[in-house]
Protein backbone atom coordinates (compact mmCIF):
# COMPACT_ATOMS: atom_id res chain seq x y z
CA UNK A 1 0.00 0.00 0.00
CA UNK A 2 1.70 3.32 -1.45
CA UNK A 3 1.46 6.19 1.36
CA UNK A 4 1.17 10.13 0.97
CA UNK A 5 3.63 12.08 2.97
CA UNK A 6 1.99 15.58 4.42
CA UNK A 7 5.46 16.99 3.50
CA UNK A 8 7.05 15.82 0.62
CA UNK A 9 10.88 15.11 0.84
CA UNK A 10 11.21 18.12 -1.76
CA UNK A 11 9.69 20.42 1.32
CA UNK A 12 11.13 19.73 4.17
CA UNK A 13 12.78 22.08 6.22
CA UNK A 14 15.54 23.12 9.11
CA UNK A 15 13.86 23.60 12.73
CA UNK A 16 14.33 24.20 16.04
CA UNK A 17 11.58 22.69 18.28
CA UNK A 18 10.55 23.39 21.82
CA UNK A 19 8.56 21.19 23.88
CA UNK A 20 6.50 23.71 26.41
CA UNK A 21 6.76 20.63 28.76
CA UNK A 22 9.25 21.95 31.15
CA UNK A 23 10.53 18.45 32.32
CA UNK A 24 14.23 18.97 33.35
CA UNK A 25 13.48 22.45 34.94
CA UNK A 26 10.79 21.58 36.92
CA UNK A 27 12.11 18.55 38.24
CA UNK A 28 14.83 20.61 39.72
CA UNK A 29 12.77 23.17 41.08
CA UNK A 30 10.88 20.69 43.08
CA UNK A 31 13.41 18.97 44.59
CA UNK A 32 15.00 21.98 46.02
CA UNK A 33 11.69 23.25 46.94
CA UNK A 34 10.34 20.42 49.20
CA UNK A 35 11.57 19.23 52.12
CA UNK A 36 13.22 15.48 52.10
CA UNK A 37 9.41 14.40 53.69
CA UNK A 38 7.48 16.61 51.43
CA UNK A 39 9.64 15.16 48.45
CA UNK A 40 8.74 11.46 49.18
CA UNK A 41 4.88 12.20 49.85
CA UNK A 42 5.03 13.60 46.33
CA UNK A 43 6.14 10.90 44.36
CA UNK A 44 4.54 8.06 46.80
CA UNK A 45 1.36 9.94 47.02
CA UNK A 46 0.78 11.38 43.44
CA UNK A 47 0.15 9.78 40.02
CA UNK A 48 2.86 12.10 38.86
CA UNK A 49 5.13 11.69 41.02
CA UNK A 50 6.98 8.52 39.49
CA UNK A 51 8.48 11.44 36.74
CA UNK A 52 10.30 13.84 38.98
CA UNK A 53 13.48 11.74 39.05
CA UNK A 54 12.86 11.23 35.30
CA UNK A 55 16.15 12.32 33.25
CA UNK A 56 15.30 13.15 30.15
CA UNK A 57 16.24 16.06 27.64
CA UNK A 58 14.16 16.91 24.99
CA UNK A 59 15.40 15.81 21.62
CA UNK A 60 14.28 18.64 18.82
CA UNK A 61 16.12 17.28 15.91
CA UNK A 62 14.50 13.62 16.82
CA UNK A 63 10.89 14.58 16.94
CA UNK A 64 11.06 16.96 14.26
CA UNK A 65 12.91 14.44 11.82
CA UNK A 66 9.70 11.97 12.52
CA UNK A 67 7.02 14.97 12.13
CA UNK A 68 9.10 15.69 8.65
CA UNK A 69 7.75 12.10 7.68
CA UNK A 70 4.22 12.11 8.59
CA UNK A 71 1.56 10.29 6.33
CA UNK A 72 -1.75 10.92 5.38
CA UNK A 73 -4.14 8.62 7.54
CA UNK A 74 -7.96 8.75 7.86
CA UNK A 75 -7.39 7.96 11.46
CA UNK A 76 -7.94 11.15 13.24
CA UNK A 77 -6.56 9.66 16.89
CA UNK A 78 -3.54 8.48 15.93
CA UNK A 79 -0.31 9.05 13.98
CA UNK A 80 1.62 7.46 11.22
CA UNK A 81 5.25 8.01 10.08
CA UNK A 82 7.53 6.61 7.04
CA UNK A 83 10.60 5.54 8.36
CA UNK A 84 12.75 4.63 5.58
CA UNK A 85 10.00 2.59 4.29
CA UNK A 86 8.57 1.07 7.02
CA UNK A 87 5.51 2.54 8.73
CA UNK A 88 5.21 3.32 12.08
CA UNK A 89 2.46 4.08 13.92
CA UNK A 90 1.83 6.16 17.41
CA UNK A 91 -1.40 5.49 19.25
CA UNK A 92 -2.97 6.56 22.86
CA UNK A 93 -1.74 2.61 23.44
CA UNK A 94 2.29 3.61 22.53
CA UNK A 95 1.86 6.54 24.41
CA UNK A 96 0.40 4.90 27.77
CA UNK A 97 3.10 1.79 27.31
CA UNK A 98 5.35 4.47 27.37
CA UNK A 99 4.00 6.45 30.41
CA UNK A 100 1.74 4.58 32.81
CA UNK A 101 -1.00 6.97 32.37
CA UNK A 102 -3.26 4.19 32.44
CA UNK A 103 -6.83 4.81 34.20
CA UNK A 104 -7.60 2.98 36.79
CA UNK A 105 -10.63 0.39 36.65
CA UNK A 106 -12.49 1.67 40.12
CA UNK A 107 -14.00 5.29 40.17
CA UNK A 108 -13.65 7.01 42.92
CA UNK A 109 -15.97 10.33 43.46
CA UNK A 110 -14.61 13.57 44.74
CA UNK A 111 -14.93 14.29 48.37
CA UNK A 112 -16.76 17.54 50.06
CA UNK A 113 -13.55 19.94 49.81
CA UNK A 114 -13.06 23.62 49.66
CA UNK A 115 -12.41 24.01 46.20
CA UNK A 116 -10.47 27.49 46.45
CA UNK A 117 -8.54 26.92 49.94
CA UNK A 118 -5.64 26.59 48.19
CA UNK A 119 -5.75 29.62 46.06
CA UNK A 120 -6.86 31.68 48.96
CA UNK A 121 -3.78 31.05 51.06
CA UNK A 122 -1.42 30.80 48.89
CA UNK A 123 -1.98 33.16 45.73
CA UNK A 124 -3.97 36.12 47.28
CA UNK A 125 -6.77 35.05 45.98
CA UNK A 126 -5.75 35.87 42.60
CA UNK A 127 -8.48 33.88 39.76
CA UNK A 128 -6.87 34.16 36.59
CA UNK A 129 -3.36 33.26 37.49
CA UNK A 130 -0.96 33.16 34.62
CA UNK A 131 1.91 29.66 34.89
CA UNK A 132 4.46 32.20 35.07
CA UNK A 133 3.01 34.34 38.26
CA UNK A 134 2.26 30.80 39.41
CA UNK A 135 5.49 29.55 39.29
CA UNK A 136 7.41 32.41 40.78
CA UNK A 137 5.13 32.59 43.56
CA UNK A 138 5.56 28.94 43.93
CA UNK A 139 9.32 29.23 44.60
CA UNK A 140 8.44 31.91 47.19
CA UNK A 141 5.60 30.42 49.14
CA UNK A 142 6.31 29.11 52.80
CA UNK A 143 3.85 26.16 53.34
CA UNK A 144 1.67 25.88 56.29
CA UNK A 145 2.16 22.00 56.35
CA UNK A 146 3.67 19.22 53.83
CA UNK A 147 -0.19 18.24 52.21
CA UNK A 148 0.29 21.47 51.25
CA UNK A 149 3.16 21.85 49.72
CA UNK A 150 2.24 18.51 47.83
CA UNK A 151 -1.01 19.67 46.66
CA UNK A 152 0.40 22.79 45.20
CA UNK A 153 3.30 20.90 43.75
CA UNK A 154 1.07 18.67 41.79
CA UNK A 155 -0.81 21.65 40.62
CA UNK A 156 2.66 22.77 38.95
CA UNK A 157 3.60 19.85 37.98
CA UNK A 158 0.53 19.07 35.99
CA UNK A 159 0.49 22.59 34.49
CA UNK A 160 4.01 22.94 33.27
CA UNK A 161 5.05 19.49 32.79
CA UNK A 162 2.04 16.63 32.20
CA UNK A 163 0.13 19.25 29.90
CA UNK A 164 2.45 21.72 28.85
CA UNK A 165 0.80 24.70 28.82
CA UNK A 166 2.78 27.74 27.35
CA UNK A 167 3.44 29.82 31.14
CA UNK A 168 3.37 33.13 29.51
CA UNK A 169 0.34 32.64 27.95
CA UNK A 170 -2.19 30.24 29.71
CA UNK A 171 -3.87 30.80 33.10
CA UNK A 172 -3.66 27.99 35.79
CA UNK A 173 -6.85 25.76 35.77
CA UNK A 174 -8.60 27.18 38.10
CA UNK A 175 -10.52 23.34 38.72
CA UNK A 176 -7.00 21.96 40.12
CA UNK A 177 -7.40 23.64 43.08
CA UNK A 178 -10.10 21.75 44.42
CA UNK A 179 -9.28 18.70 42.62
CA UNK A 180 -5.81 18.14 44.43
CA UNK A 181 -7.65 18.62 47.83
CA UNK A 182 -8.97 14.86 47.22
CA UNK A 183 -5.40 13.16 46.18
CA UNK A 184 -7.43 9.89 45.63
CA UNK A 185 -9.89 11.41 43.35
CA UNK A 186 -7.46 13.18 41.61
CA UNK A 187 -4.92 10.44 41.22
CA UNK A 188 -7.69 8.19 39.76
CA UNK A 189 -9.01 11.03 37.06
CA UNK A 190 -8.48 9.93 33.48
CA UNK A 191 -5.30 11.46 32.81
CA UNK A 192 -4.07 9.39 30.57
CA UNK A 193 -6.55 10.42 27.96
CA UNK A 194 -6.59 14.19 29.00
CA UNK A 195 -2.64 13.78 28.46
CA UNK A 196 -2.55 12.20 25.63
CA UNK A 197 -5.39 14.36 23.80
CA UNK A 198 -3.30 17.31 24.51
CA UNK A 199 -0.07 15.52 22.91
CA UNK A 200 -1.76 14.19 20.37
CA UNK A 201 -3.12 17.27 18.99
CA UNK A 202 0.41 19.35 19.44
CA UNK A 203 1.90 16.77 17.58
CA UNK A 204 -0.43 17.03 15.21
CA UNK A 205 -0.51 20.82 14.44
CA UNK A 206 3.05 20.99 14.47
CA UNK A 207 3.40 21.04 10.66
CA UNK A 208 0.71 23.73 9.53
CA UNK A 209 2.01 26.56 7.78
CA UNK A 210 4.98 25.85 8.36
CA UNK A 211 6.25 24.99 4.45
CA UNK A 212 4.69 28.06 3.47
CA UNK A 213 6.31 30.02 6.26
CA UNK A 214 9.86 28.32 5.52
CA UNK A 215 9.96 29.09 1.96
CA UNK A 216 8.87 32.48 2.12
CA UNK A 217 11.49 33.51 5.03
CA UNK A 218 14.51 31.38 3.51
CA UNK A 219 14.53 33.36 0.20
CA UNK A 220 16.04 36.33 2.00
CA UNK A 221 17.82 34.43 5.13
CA UNK A 222 19.81 30.81 3.78
CA UNK A 223 19.95 30.15 7.25
CA UNK A 224 16.30 30.55 8.62
CA UNK A 225 15.15 28.31 10.62
CA UNK A 226 11.81 27.12 11.47
CA UNK A 227 10.53 27.19 15.29
CA UNK A 228 7.66 25.41 17.29
CA UNK A 229 6.46 24.36 20.13
CA UNK A 230 4.96 21.10 21.24
CA UNK A 231 1.90 21.01 23.91
CA UNK A 232 1.30 18.24 26.57
CA UNK A 233 4.17 15.06 27.00
CA UNK A 234 5.89 15.14 23.96
CA UNK A 235 8.78 13.12 25.87
CA UNK A 236 6.68 10.31 25.42
CA UNK A 237 6.97 10.55 22.02
CA UNK A 238 10.43 10.91 22.05
CA UNK A 239 10.53 7.52 24.21
CA UNK A 240 8.16 5.60 21.99
CA UNK A 241 11.04 6.22 19.22
CA UNK A 242 13.90 5.33 21.21
CA UNK A 243 11.82 1.89 21.81
CA UNK A 244 11.45 1.17 18.00
CA UNK A 245 15.22 2.51 17.13
CA UNK A 246 17.68 0.53 19.22
CA UNK A 247 20.31 2.04 17.50
CA UNK A 248 19.56 5.66 18.75
CA UNK A 249 21.25 4.44 22.35
CA UNK A 250 24.35 6.60 21.62
CA UNK A 251 24.97 10.20 21.69
CA UNK A 252 23.72 11.21 25.03
CA UNK A 253 20.69 8.48 24.91
CA UNK A 254 21.33 6.22 27.95
CA UNK A 255 19.39 2.27 27.74
CA UNK A 256 19.03 2.25 32.00
CA UNK A 257 17.30 -1.20 32.18
CA UNK A 258 15.53 -3.60 29.49
CA UNK A 259 12.36 -3.74 31.46
CA UNK A 260 11.64 -1.22 33.94
CA UNK A 261 7.65 -0.54 33.49
CA UNK A 262 6.41 2.33 32.53
CA UNK A 263 9.09 2.29 29.94
CA UNK A 264 9.76 5.69 29.90
CA UNK A 265 12.20 4.70 32.84
CA UNK A 266 14.47 2.71 30.69
CA UNK A 267 16.13 5.33 29.49
CA UNK A 268 17.96 8.71 30.15
CA UNK A 269 18.92 11.55 28.01
CA UNK A 270 21.14 13.84 28.80
CA UNK A 271 21.98 15.90 26.10
CA UNK A 272 20.32 16.86 22.68
CA UNK A 273 21.76 15.00 19.24
CA UNK A 274 21.76 17.62 16.56
CA UNK A 275 19.80 16.13 12.97
CA UNK A 276 23.71 15.72 11.23
CA UNK A 277 24.93 13.01 13.69
CA UNK A 278 21.36 11.50 13.84
CA UNK A 279 21.44 11.38 10.21
CA UNK A 280 25.02 9.89 9.68
CA UNK A 281 25.28 7.81 12.93
CA UNK A 282 21.25 6.90 13.34
CA UNK A 283 19.20 6.80 9.92
CA UNK A 284 22.14 6.69 7.38
CA UNK A 285 23.55 3.37 9.08
CA UNK A 286 23.80 -0.13 7.63
CA UNK A 287 23.17 -0.70 11.60
CA UNK A 288 19.50 0.22 11.37
CA UNK A 289 16.65 -1.50 12.18
CA UNK A 290 13.57 -1.05 13.02
CA UNK A 291 11.49 -2.85 16.29
CA UNK A 292 7.40 -2.28 15.39
CA UNK A 293 5.14 -2.86 16.78
CA UNK A 294 5.90 -3.10 19.78
CA UNK A 295 4.29 -5.46 22.14
CA UNK A 296 2.84 -5.54 25.70
CA UNK A 297 4.68 -8.02 28.18
CA UNK A 298 2.07 -10.17 30.03
CA UNK A 299 3.71 -8.15 33.33
CA UNK A 300 2.99 -5.09 31.53
CA UNK A 301 -0.28 -6.29 31.48
CA UNK A 302 -0.44 -6.84 34.70
CA UNK A 303 1.06 -3.43 35.57
CA UNK A 304 -1.82 -1.83 33.37
CA UNK A 305 -4.73 -3.32 35.87
CA UNK A 306 -3.28 -2.47 38.76
CA UNK A 307 -4.62 0.27 40.73
CA UNK A 308 -3.30 3.43 41.29
CA UNK A 309 -1.52 2.62 44.49
CA UNK A 310 -0.11 -0.55 42.28
CA UNK A 311 1.52 0.63 40.11
CA UNK A 312 5.15 1.47 41.79
CA UNK A 313 7.95 1.83 39.30
CA UNK A 314 8.79 -1.80 38.61
CA UNK A 315 11.50 -4.36 36.87
CA UNK A 316 10.04 -6.88 35.09
CA UNK A 317 11.98 -10.38 35.92
CA UNK A 318 11.86 -11.92 32.51
CA UNK A 319 12.52 -15.66 34.01
CA UNK A 320 9.68 -17.60 34.94
CA UNK A 321 6.83 -14.50 34.09
CA UNK A 322 7.36 -13.02 36.93
CA UNK A 323 7.55 -8.92 38.32
CA UNK A 324 9.53 -7.09 40.32
CA UNK A 325 7.85 -4.55 42.55
CA UNK A 326 10.07 -1.95 43.73
CA UNK A 327 7.89 -1.12 46.57
CA UNK A 328 9.41 -0.81 50.26
CA UNK A 329 5.90 -1.04 52.07
CA UNK A 330 5.59 -4.55 53.85
CA UNK A 331 3.70 -6.26 51.52
CA UNK A 332 1.46 -9.77 52.10
CA UNK A 333 -0.66 -11.99 49.84
CA UNK A 334 -3.99 -10.34 50.76
CA UNK A 335 -2.93 -6.64 49.67
CA UNK A 336 -1.70 -8.27 46.23
CA UNK A 337 -5.06 -10.10 46.05
CA UNK A 338 -7.28 -6.88 47.09
CA UNK A 339 -4.77 -5.02 44.70
CA UNK A 340 -6.24 -7.31 41.50
CA UNK A 341 -3.23 -9.62 41.28
CA UNK A 342 -3.92 -13.17 41.14
CA UNK A 343 -5.01 -14.52 44.42
CA UNK A 344 -2.13 -17.81 43.96
CA UNK A 345 0.22 -15.34 43.83
CA UNK A 346 3.77 -16.63 45.99
CA UNK A 347 6.45 -14.41 46.76
CA UNK A 348 9.86 -14.96 46.28
CA UNK A 349 12.97 -13.75 48.11
CA UNK A 350 14.29 -10.21 46.98
CA UNK A 351 16.50 -9.94 44.18
CA UNK A 352 18.56 -7.39 42.80
CA UNK A 353 18.34 -4.75 40.37
CA UNK A 354 20.19 -4.91 36.91
CA UNK A 355 22.10 -1.58 35.46
CA UNK A 356 22.18 0.17 38.80
CA UNK A 357 18.61 1.47 37.35
CA UNK A 358 17.69 4.49 39.65
CA UNK A 359 13.82 5.50 39.89
CA UNK A 360 11.45 6.47 42.19
CA UNK A 361 8.23 4.21 42.83
CA UNK A 362 5.41 5.92 43.03
CA UNK A 363 3.65 4.51 45.91
CA UNK A 364 7.33 3.37 47.58
CA UNK A 365 8.85 5.98 47.25
CA UNK A 366 12.40 4.12 47.27
CA UNK A 367 15.20 4.24 44.30
CA UNK A 368 14.66 1.24 42.14
CA UNK A 369 18.68 -0.60 42.74
CA UNK A 370 18.72 0.69 46.80
CA UNK A 371 15.49 -1.28 47.54
CA UNK A 372 15.76 -4.10 50.90
CA UNK A 373 12.11 -5.09 50.84
CA UNK A 374 11.47 -5.89 46.89
CA UNK A 375 9.19 -8.33 46.00
CA UNK A 376 8.52 -11.05 43.43
CA UNK A 377 5.35 -12.09 41.87
CA UNK A 378 4.32 -15.38 40.30
CA UNK A 379 2.08 -15.41 37.21
CA UNK A 380 2.72 -18.35 36.39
Amino acid sequence: MEHTLKVSEADRFPAQVTSLSHLSTTNKIINQKLTPTQLDMFRKRTIFGRFVDLDMMFCSALVHYFLLREVVDTRPDVMRFDILGTIVTFSKAEFLLMTGLWRSSGRVLQKKVSKNRLRREYFKDVVDLRLEEFEQEYKKIVFANDDDAVKVSLIYYTEIVMMGKNKGKSNVDKDLYGQVEDLDYFNNMDWGTTIWQRTLKGLQSAMKDKVVNYKNKVTTNKKFQVRYSLTGFPVAFQVWAYEIIPSLMRNGVNRLSDTAMPRIFRYSCSQSITSKVLERDVFNSSELTITHPLVESEAERLYREAPFDGRAAMEENTTGGRISDHDDRQASPERLDHDGFDEDAKFDQPIGTPHGYRCRSASGGRHIGDVANSINIRTD
